[in-house]
């Protein structure tokens, strides 16, 4: 075996096994290799001249256009096996919850109110939908099953709770509310009782989102004077800026593997404009790259899981 011929082997071991090794006494570090996250990221966008929901890979490519109807289609959640999207359409008359399959097929409304019902979130189960309504008269939060049927209201208080996200244990429902004066997160057991309030700041927080291991919350705060993304434990503990940028950074959600983060960003020249692009980083802040360029908003985004053929 030739001398280079061996260097190569060794630099092939290197990669796979360890980041260092010895090669005739000196070191040899591994070729690092992007590492890209899988799954899809769902998201809705008006840049067909109408609201409709759009997936796309990790990386921006493969966009596809999901839903493609006249009315307003918005606020996608992925299943937690990714096989299905539930999403919000006013295309009945008012905002209900759909479901569809992960490719945009088999449409299909959950339930019917007058009421406006929006930000749906998937039981880890894939059984139930947990949501914000207006029915009873204020903006509480619901549970239903998946067939429209056993609807459970969640929350009944004055203020305005909104933005639900179900824990991955299922166990708990973080969400958002003005209850103690301004907005805050909270969690809340899935049977409404043992409410937590994690954010204890006078500025507005909200729109969580849990870690795929429930160990953290992903949020957006106003608390250093301009909307950011951070996090925090689930506990409420060592809540952290992962942002910082003139612009606004809002609806952050994880990769389903916890090392990125998706979000909306109204960055690069489009301050002022309401235009928010989508982007992602790590789940630490760093390397935030844009994945989307559109002249029309793109917003709303969820990280799921690709459903294996």
């Amino acid at each position: 075996m030739t001398k280079l011929a061996e260097l190569m082997m060794v630099l092939v071991i290197c990669n796979l096994v360890n980041p260092v090794i010895a090669y005739q006494g000196k070191e040899v570090r591994r070729i690092s290799t992007p590492i890209t996250t899988g799954g899809k990221i769902v998201f809705y966008s008006y840049r067909d001249d109408n609201h409709d929901i759009y997936s796309m890979n990790p990386d921006g490519s493969n966009l596809t256009r999901l839903t493609n109807h006249l009315a307003y289609d918005a606020d996608p959640a992925w299943s937690s096996d990714g096989s299905k999207i539930a999403f919000v359409s006013n295309r009945d008359g008012n905002n209900e919850i759909y479901i569809m399959n992960a490719d945009g097929t088999n449409q299909r409304r959950v339930a019917n109110n007058p009421a406006s019902d929006v930000s749906p979130s998937w039981s880890p189960d894939n059984t139930k939908i947990v949501f914000q309504s207006i029915r009873d008269g204020n903006s509480e939060i619901y549970i239903v099953n998946i067939d429209g049927t056993g609807l459970v209201r969640l929350t009944n208080n004055p203020a305005f709770d909104i933005l639900p996200a179900w824990s991955p244990d299922g166990n708990k429902i973080a969400f958002q509310s003005d209850r103690d004066g301004s907005s805050r997160i909270y969690v809340v057991s899935v049977d409404g009782i043992n409410l937590i309030r994690l954010s204890n700041r006078q500025t507005y927080d909200g729109a969580p989102a849990w870690s795929p291991d429930g160990s953290k919350i992903v949020f957006y705060s106003e608390r250093d004077g301009n909307g950011e993304i951070y996090v925090m434990n689930a506990d409420g503990t060592n809540q952290r800026r992962l942002t910082q940028h003139q612009a606004f950074d809002r609806f952050p959600s994880w990769s389903p593997d916890g090392i990125k983060i998706v979000f909306a960003s109204s960055r690069d020249g489009r301050l002022d404009s309401g235009i928010y692009e989508i982007y992602t980083m790590n789940a630490d802040g760093t390397h935030q790259a844009r994945l989307t360029n559109n002249d029309w908003i793109d917003s709303r985004p969820k990280w799921g899981k690709s459903v294996k053929p």
